[in-house]
């Protein structure tokens, strides 16, 4: 474990921060030395250093996409091509197949790049995205990455393990909910992945909306009918096709009043994810129950998993039989043509679909995008039973629109760092304010600054103890804490952090009472009592109790300044 947690000086600003002792593991897991810049510059620092880095991976960006082009110039040399301006079918049997491109082309931001951005940098979900899928840019088939989680980061028999030590499920006094608080823990990351991403998907797709007035495809819709891989009625609004000639494949964003929003299909192609899984590693413990309990629990942690993954699977054998009717209507198709479709991998078994219902010597057009257009292109003919010479190719990186002038930009309420009046003493001399990471305490009578330093994460909650001789104060987060400060006649000095324990984020939910006394604070939680001392914070007690919570304690309660924490 690292060191107490200290107050440093920054070597920039001068100003004073918190090295929090789970920092202090972090640094001496990496080798690094103690910090010797305070957060906010080091944020600085580390801005200077990714804007330099962008600048060379832009440059690299553009090399490799200017070699990419050259190569999709010569590649189409071999096809027969045709200008998508005289991409006009001759009657109305004709399907057209749209992909996320046909938006993109219209100024729509809806490339999943744009559904990472909306979620903000932050965010809990994108954390979890980016962190336990393990594609290197997850982003460039999204729905491909979600059939390739690091397994092994969650469910091997280590970390098992791990989660039941620290949950304290190997305890003779633990509860069945210490084990389950352990498996919860272990496969949390996919749960959480499976349980949000629909929603917050779903609110982004809401969203959008066209960017441009233009309509760069206006004389190639001639009737016909259209299959729409797309979320959004935009082949409706902007070219006028009927309602009823659309199928949405996987849902169409369309809220009507009266009915059920229409559920949207996001996931991953059957069977992706089959490598992801970690192998059952039984335990060779001596100890007969705890062998137990492990290879229960590993059980448990995997079968979480493989719900989870099943949520995040596509079930394209359920879609097509949804859609069967749509397909049946598709025998009479003289024509087919493909705008802004990616031709992945995780869509060939509908297009296999449209093969097997069209009438032989039917004429295919694809609109292709760049050089990986092409390629998955020349892998998906050969599963249609189609040759080269029997497709026709349009270039659609070639269209383009006029943009509408962008709106103002607004910053929201709360966008910018706002202060905040945390607590007050009871003789109203002291305040505690925060601003982002930023803690002070103001003497009020005085009008001066007593204690001003950065924590981090950002301090949540501040309250006095009921003899005002300390202050508490709460950080939120992945590394939730509580720091002391203790006042020490016309100041206040730091303390302390309260002592860590592994996995604090996941242990604190099960927290149920806290008490204080003029030594220390007692934390009550369902099946174990943890003590610390408000003089430097360190952990003088820590017992399993069954039924923690119903057992007597001196003290005050201060239960209702931490819940919910």
């Amino acid at each position: 474990m690292g060191g107490e947690t200290r107050v440093c000086i920054c070597t920039d600003c001068g100003g004073q921060f918190l090295f929090r002792s789970c920092e202090q593991d972090r640094y001496r897991d990496l080798g690094w030395a103690a910090p010797k810049r305070c957060p906010d510059c080091r944020v600085a620092v580390k801005e200077r250093r990714r804007k330099a880095a962008e600048e060379r991976e832009n440059a690299a960006w553009q090399k490799k996409k200017a070699e990419e082009q050259t190569r999709f110039e010569e590649k189409l040399t071999a096809w027969r091509t045709v200008p998508v301006e005289d991409v006009r079918p001759k009657s109305d049997r004709t399907l057209y197949i749209l992909g996320n491109g046909f938006d993109l082309m219209h100024g729509v931001r809806s490339s999943y790049y744009a559904f990472r951005d909306s979620m903000g940098k932050r965010s809990d979900l994108r954390w979890h995205l980016e962190t336990f899928l393990t594609p290197e840019d997850i982003w460039a088939d999204f729905e491909e990455a979600l059939g390739h989680f690091n397994g092994r980061a969650m469910g091997s028999g280590f970390l098992v393990d791990q989660w039941l030590d620290d949950c304290g499920a190997y305890d003779k006094d633990a509860t069945a909910a210490d084990f389950f608080m352990a498996v919860e823990a272990a496969g949390g990351p996919l749960r959480t992945i499976a349980e949000e991403l629909p929603g917050r998907f779903r609110r982004w797709v809401e969203g959008l909306a066209p960017g441009t007035a233009d309509r760069p495809l206006r004389a190639m819709f001639r009737g016909g009918k259209v299959l729409c891989f797309n979320y959004t009625e935009f082949v409706e609004t902007l070219y006028g096709v009927p309602r009823e000639a659309v199928c949405y494949l996987h849902g169409c964003r369309r809220r009507e009043r009266g009915r059920s929003p229409e559920p949207l299909v996001l996931g991953h192609r059957p069977g992706a994810s089959d490598d992801a899984y970690p192998m059952p590693e039984w335990s060779t413990r001596k100890s007969r129950r705890r062998r137990e309990l492990f290879e229960a629990a590993q059980n448990q942690v995997l079968w979480h998993l493989a719900e989870s993954d099943r949520a995040l699977t596509k079930d394209s054998a359920g879609v097509l039989e949804a859609h069967r009717d749509f397909f049946r209507s598709l025998g009479d198709m003289e024509t087919v043509v493909t705008v802004g479709h990616s031709l992945s991998p995780v869509d060939w078994d509908y297009f296999r679909a449209v093969e097997e219902v069209l009438p032989r010597g039917a004429a295919w057009y694809f609109g292709c995008h760049g050089l990986g257009d092409l390629e998955r292109l020349e892998a998906l003919l050969p599963v249609l039973g189609l040759t080269q010479e029997e497709v026709t190719v349009f270039r659609t990186d070639t269209i383009r629109v006029t943009m509408d002038r962008p709106a103002a930009r607004t910053w929201p309420t709360g966008g910018w760092p706002v202060e905040r009046t945390r607590c007050r003493s009871a003789d109203g001399r002291w305040s505690v304010r925060t601003e982002d990471n930023r803690l002070r305490i103001v003497d009020e009578a005085a009008g001066r600054t007593a204690q001003e330093l950065q924590a981090t994460p950002n301090p949540a909650r501040a309250f006095f103890t009921p003899d005002e001789a300390h202050l508490v104060v709460l950080l939120r987060g992945v590394d939730a804490g509580v720091l002391l400060f203790r006042r020490e006649g016309e100041h206040w000095a730091f303390a302390g952090e309260l002592e860590g324990i592994p996995n604090q984020g996941v242990v604190t939910p099960r927290l149920r009472r806290v008490l204080w006394t003029p030594e220390a604070l007692t934390f009550v939680y369902q099946s174990r009592v943890r003590t610390y001392a408000l003089s430097d914070g360190h952990l003088t007690e820590n017992r399993a109790v069954r039924r923690a919570p119903e057992a007597s304690y001196p003290g005050v309660e201060l239960g209702e300044k931490f819940l919910p924490w």
